[in-house]
């Protein structure tokens, strides 16, 4: 079996007044991608902190099985009460990595 790398985009809308909240949370979930194979391509935040979204995210993860295990982490999962708190709305993208310049039509999956 084949393993196809899974990119993702990840858009952050966090709780007004509580962004620092967002921001220690993904803090410590993105440290645990490694344990999974996975890694940030990109991280980028808004400099105003009341935009939508506030923090966005590339991620790769190396197959659907890692991000699996990954959304289970016990350690994620136990901070669940902080992203509550920290996270407005989270909007997740499966996408593709197109490096500028490249015209053709994404790969069929």
């Amino acid at each position: 079996m084949t393993r196809v790398p899974l990119n993702l985009c990840v858009l952050l809308s966090g709780m007004p007044g509580n962004e620092q909240l967002l921001i220690e949370y993904e803090d410590q979930v993105l440290d645990r991608l490694t344990t999974y194979g996975a890694r940030i391509v990109q991280r980028v935040r808004a400099t105003d902190p009341q935009s939508a979204p506030f923090e966005v995210h590339i991620l790769e993860f190396p197959s659907e099985d890692a991000l699996d295990q990954y959304m289970e982490d016990p350690v994620r999962r136990s901070l669940s009460d902080l992203r509550e708190r920290g996270i407005a709305h989270t909007d997740i993208l499966r996408v593709d990595i197109v490096t500028p310049g490249e015209d053709q039509a994404p790969a069929p999956r």
